[in-house]
């Protein structure tokens, strides 16, 4: 997922080996961010490069469905790449929570990436600890089966945005610090810097 994401961030001409960068999505990624910080334009255009990449569906799931595809890029003006992106709207926490159960019953290819917008929205209707421990554990239990099902040297990667607030409070720090254990990719210099 690292490679794709730098890709996205470069423009689509990160230096590549020519390999083939589809077989391992690394660790989950929590992407956060204050509101209108480009959150779901970088996971949208993340979406449509794997999508071009040919490893398979993508399965993109927000509350609500987007009102205008986020930054026009060249991907975005590809057609194919996003007939192969497959938004869900689950608008409620009970919702997403059984839709990502049922996985295992859904019929077809297993999605090469699982990308959640507006995490926030679902914790804020029950903003307990353990009802964010326990999202986070069946995101990245769903994310796994689909990975058994991609076969063994292919992984389904794991994207989910957060909406943080820049004058926070305090009160949804417990559930920021799980998340951020979770999710958090630790280390340097693993994506390009850059302002979005």
């Amino acid at each position: 997922m690292a490679e794709t994401l730098r890709r996205v961030l470069s423009g689509g001409n990160a230096a590549g080996t020519g390999e083939d960068t589809t077989a391992e999505s690394g660790p989950p990624v929590l992407l956060l961010g204050a509101q209108g910080s480009g959150k779901t334009s970088l996971m949208f255009a993340t979406a449509l490069e794997a999508a071009g990449e040919g490893c398979g569906p993508v399965l993109f799931l927000t509350r609500r469905p987007l009102q205008r595809l986020p930054r026009s890029t060249r991907a975005a003006r590809e057609p194919l790449r996003l007939q192969k992106v497959r938004f869900q709207y689950p608008p409620s926490t009970l919702e997403l929570l059984q839709l990502l159960a049922s996985t295992h019953e859904v019929p077809g290819p297993a999605p090469c990436l699982l990308l959640l917008d507006g995490l926030e929205e679902y914790l804020a209707e029950d903003p307990g600890t353990q009802e964010a421990a326990y999202l986070a554990a069946l995101l990245l239990d769903t994310a796994a089966y689909f990975s058994h099902r991609l076969g063994s040297n292919r992984s389904c990667g794991l994207m989910v945005a957060l909406e943080t607030q820049v004058e926070a409070d305090g009160a949804d720090a417990p559930q920021l610090t799980l998340l951020q254990r979770t999710y958090m990719v630790q280390g340097e210099n693993q994506l390009p810097q850059r302002v979005i």
